[in-house]
């Protein structure tokens, strides 16, 4: 088995070491294929390697898809594509002048992607060396950074577009259609951004190194993993403090630098208590009702259980940094499959970080070291091959 390297937080943490995880189901099918909408939709196609006449053709061809577990099971999930840069959605750099006169630019590369959200027609990156891509399928492009700024007062403000203050945007959650809420660890705070111009703060002197949050419909409540204050944050839409769970320890409703976190329909959370090696799953009321995971090299244990989300069937999905793979499990915490493995190509990983999954049922995955996101779809159970429902 895969020797396995600690980078990213836990380098941070001062963690070293080596840990051989459990083995994975291959991937069933051919040659790969990238494209990030549904065959079924009129949205436009994020395309890179292919054109979208061959990436229509590989779409819908049994033999062309990469999906896991491989045969006899019945698979669960499908590999859809990834980008790695502003060029994959069609964005171009510069006006027409400068592109006559000096070509095009490279683009706005994905370099370190650690979180993602998708709202209503877009998608948002993450980046915490570069700033928030933001884009659409339509090949609109937009990178926000330097969310802290020196304002006239010499006190730090936030903005969606200055040039001063520390600042790295380690997660982004969509709150409603438009609203991008973003965590800055540098900073100690999240910032609320509302289409164009300057960002709302809020958490400042409240959080300490913030990191994974999500919205929960159900409560109208953001809550924010403080991996520095071994807590989960509670924010209403308007940014009040609303409440705080856990405390630093081992026990139920107790965190040891917590990184990320998700909210269900039915209003459940789980939090990756990461160096607890575990998720931890909480009613919509804050109380604890189960933990998966735990420190070990079994099937379904967790090493750095990273990225959190659940799907449309309440199913729990969990990115292992660590062991390089992603993990589902059931309502009871039951392992469902595992896919995933160190390496470059669909379906493989180097230190993946963040994850979301959208309302249709896509996953995508801030596949960190790789320096792309990858999006699959999660087929529902008895849909068959091909996916239907």
């Amino acid at each position: 088995m895969a020797r396995l390297r600690l980078r990213d937080e836990a380098l941070l943490l001062g963690l070293a070491g080596l840990v051989t995880g459990a083995s994975c189901a291959g991937p069933r099918g051919g040659s790969e294929y990238r494209f990030l909408a549904d065959a079924d939709t009129n949205e436009e196609r994020f395309l890179t390697g292919a054109t979208r006449k061959e990436a229509d053709r590989k779409a819908d061809d049994p033999a062309g898809r990469l999906e896991w577990p491989g045969p006899p099971d019945e698979p669960r999930v499908r590999y859809l594509g990834e980008f790695r840069s502003s060029e994959d959605v069609g964005a171009r750099t510069g006006n027409w002048f400068e592109r006559v006169l000096f070509g095009e630019e490279s683009g706005h590369a994905l370099v370190t992607p650690q979180s993602v959200a998708v709202g209503s027609g877009w998608a948002a990156v993450a980046d915490p060396n570069v700033g928030v891509h933001r884009f659409s399928p339509r090949g609109d492009y937009e990178l926000l950074r330097s969310f802290v700024e020196a304002g006239p007062s010499g006190q730090r403000e936030g903005s969606a577009g200055g040039s001063g203050g520390a600042s790295a945007p380690v997660a982004v959650t969509a709150v409603g259609g438009e609203t991008l809420w973003v965590s800055d660890a540098a900073a100690g705070c999240v910032f609320v951004l509302q289409g164009q111009g300057r960002a709302r703060e809020l958490g400042r002197g409240v959080l300490k190194r913030p990191g994974g949050l999500a919205y929960c419909p159900v409560s109208g409540v953001v809550r924010v993993a403080d991996a520095g204050g071994h807590e989960v944050v509670l924010f209403d839409l308007e940014g009040r403090l609303v409440g705080r769970v856990g405390r630093r320890g081992a026990g139920a409703g107790e965190f040891n630098y917590p990184s990320h976190v998700a909210t269900a329909a039915d209003g459940r959370w789980a939090v990756a208590d990461s160096l607890n090696f575990r998720v931890q799953v909480f009613d919509a009321d804050d109380r604890f009702i189960m933990q998966v995971g735990g420190k070990g090299n079994a099937a379904g244990n967790l090493a750095l259980p990273k990225g959190v989300a659940f799907d449309a069937d309440g199913n729990l999905w969990v990115v292992d940094a660590q062991f390089e793979n992603v993990q589902a499990f059931d309502r009871e915490g039951r392992l469902l499959m595992a896919f995933g493995q160190e390496g470059h190509g669909p379906g493989e990983f180097w230190l993946p970080s963040g994850m979301c999954i959208d309302e249709k049922n896509r996953m995508w995955v801030a596949d960190t070291y790789n320096r792309r996101v990858q999006v699959f779809l999660i087929l529902r159970e008895g849909s068959g091959a091909d996916g239907d429902d």
